[in-house]
């Protein structure tokens, strides 16, 4: 494997998902919470920046409710890179009032951007807030301007969901009936971390942090965050309760298996509500 990928959470996963982008098929990244979208996302944007490789990144949860605030994202991020739209039906530049209706489409705001380079590539989280039953503020014919993105050589889609994303999706647009607009991705399966990745980012973000590197239990925390339902989400607190001062180094491991079920669950709570998952047997690695 390539040096380059090494500090990536998926290493081989994601050299292959960087490679077919580069190879011009768009993807679509799939997986439940938890299991590291974002930080995918996050390690292609680090690895097509250091190729010098112009590239974009969203979280449309964030932009749902604010088609403008998008496309204000997307000319500043494509500004980076050189581009000018001088026209002013073009810029974003106070216009974040505006209907969506009178608002240039995506597609036609990255064709007049005139970029230096011709090859693109635009990373998208949460593509599923603009699907299913949700109301959001993106015109009809957003999953429209996307397809035609990717048909275009150079341009290049990577859109994460939770689901499979099924090629026609059924999307809202405030005030409007339903309706469907197409996009075909390439559906590619999140592949579940192993207890190698899990040790390889703990490692990274707990080197010399003596409460870690002196546990005489870490390969029971690797299993626990394999197992767990949300595994990004239970190593994010594994790692932020070792590295904080008051570390509880005087509980039993009953005591702390209690603990970290009680973090777990207050936090999985806000993402999946009316679940428990306090009576899981994931915990008893923690008892032995």
């Amino acid at each position: 494997m390539d040096a380059k990928y090494k500090t990536c959470l998926r290493p081989q996963f994601t050299q292959t998902i960087f490679e077919q982008l580069l190879a011009d098929h768009s993807l679509n990244p799939y997986g439940p919470k938890g299991t590291g979208k974002g930080r995918l996302l996050d390690d292609l944007l680090d690895l097509a920046q250091r190729q010098g490789l112009q590239v974009l990144r969203f979280d449309l949860a964030t932009h749902q409710d604010h088609y403008a605030s998008f496309l204000q994202q997307a000319e500043f991020q494509l500004r980076i890179y050189g581009a000018r739209h001088q026209r002013a039906r073009i810029s974003m530049l106070g216009r974040l009032n505006e209907p969506t209706h009178l608002l240039p489409s995506f597609d036609y705001l990255i064709k007049e951007a005139e970029l230096p380079q011709s090859r693109l590539l635009i990373l998208m989280e949460n593509l599923d807030a603009l699907t299913g039953h949700g109301l959001h503020d993106f015109p009809e014919t957003f999953f429209h301007q996307l397809n035609a993105i990717k048909n275009t050589p150079g341009l290049t889609l990577c859109c994460t969901t939770v689901q499979s994303h099924q090629g026609s999706d059924f999307y809202f647009h405030a005030g409007r009936q339903r309706r469907s607009s197409f996009l075909e991705l390439q559906p590619l399966p999140i592949s579940p971390l192993t207890l190698a990745e899990i040790r390889q980012t703990l490692h990274q973000r707990l080197e010399g942090s003596p409460n870690w590197e002196q546990h005489p239990q870490q390969q029971a925390y690797l299993r626990l965050i394999q197992q767990a339902p949300h595994p990004m989400i239970y190593l994010q607190l594994v790692a932020n309760d070792f590295l904080h001062p008051n570390f509880p180094k005087e509980l039993n491991m009953a005591e702390r298996t209690a603990h970290y079920d009680g973090l777990y669950q207050r936090y999985c709570s806000a993402l999946v509500p009316n679940v428990s998952f306090a009576s899981s047997s994931r915990f008893s690695l923690f008892k032995k």
